[in-house]
């Protein structure tokens, strides 16, 4: 079970359960990070012009929204339409859960109970946390209340799988959307970023095409955090996100030009004419580095 109190924690639909008590927002002295994993997704992307554009707030454990339903979401007059409803639970709570587990996390079943009418044009205070996990399996629920507090509009559970980062990076590849051709440009890669470092790599790296060790850091300008070490070589691979004054080989750059340079699309007098990147030390480290990586299959 997760660490964040969840009220009812029975199986789905037995009700709305209760929110962490969590006091005032300005109590949280920690770090807040905005939750989102690709700009042009419905839900969370922010250069999705047609979409929701969500800005989930995750504050050490739970993730928290204020929203304010617009009138073209409108079902009835003046009442948000119960399909909105849907999914903006299913997006937050999705995003709640890939943020527990690390990793991609897909929908399986989500269930709303609708509990009073939610209006166009009033805000929403939305609360969301895990309350339980298994091998694969998150179990998450969500609380959408006026900001005072005074009325609970709809409450929702979620049960989502957590998806191998190779399976994931395969299903945009099939569609010719690979995280080298499409726009990150608008919004943040991060969060794919950070898949990528922590075993993404990792599922798709051959370490028997490596000679030896080698030492490869990353500062890329668009994402967080912007400096990263990779350690590949025979006998395996692992990346962290530190500084380091000892590498050998140094990328500076932007998260697509880095796709592309391991997937070996980006020619080096390309690369080499934007001002904004640089390759410092050994190029034939990264080469090495490029060829034992084979996205799309495991190792």
């Amino acid at each position: 079970m997760a660490g964040i109190p969840a009220g009812n924690a029975g199986g789905m639909g037995d009700g709305p359960g209760h929110a962490p008590q969590l006091g005032p927002m300005s109590d949280w002295a920690g770090e807040i990070e905005t939750l989102q994993h690709y700009p042009q997704c419905f839900g969370c992307g922010t250069a999705n012009e047609r979409g929701l554009r969500l800005a989930v707030e995750w504050r050490g454990g739970w993730a928290t929204l204020e929203h304010v339903p617009p009138v073209d979401a409108e079902g009835g007059p003046g009442i948000v339409h119960g399909g909105y409803i849907g999914a903006l639970a299913d997006e937050v709570m999705a995003l709640v859960a890939a943020r527990h587990c690390g990793a991609p996390a897909m929908s399986r079943r989500i269930e709303v109970d609708f509990l009073a009418p939610a209006l166009v044009g009033s805000p929403l205070h939305i609360t969301s946390w895990v309350q339980e996990t298994g091998t694969r399996r998150i179990v998450t629920r969500l609380r959408a209340e006026s900001p005072g507090g005074s009325t609970v509009y709809f409450a929702a559970t979620g049960v989502f799988l957590q998806v191998p980062r190779r399976l994931w990076t395969e299903a945009m590849e099939q569609q010719g959307r690979g995280p080298d051709k499409v726009d990150w440009s608008g919004g943040d890669a991060s969060t794919y970023h950070t898949w990528q470092m922590r075993g993404g790599l990792r599922e798709c790296f051959f370490p028997g095409r490596m000679s030896r060790h080698r030492r490869i850091a990353l500062v890329l300008a668009d994402v967080r955090p912007r400096e990263w070490m990779i350690h590949a070589g025979p006998d395996g691979l692992s990346a962290s996100a530190v500084a380091s004054e000892t590498w050998d080989v140094r990328f500076t750059g932007t998260f697509r030009q880095w796709q592309r340079l391991i997937r070996q699309t980006l020619p080096r007098e390309e690369l080499l004419g934007d001002p904004a990147a640089a390759v410092e030390g050994d190029w034939d480290a990264l080469v090495e580095f490029a060829g034992a990586i084979q996205l799309g299959r495991s190792s």
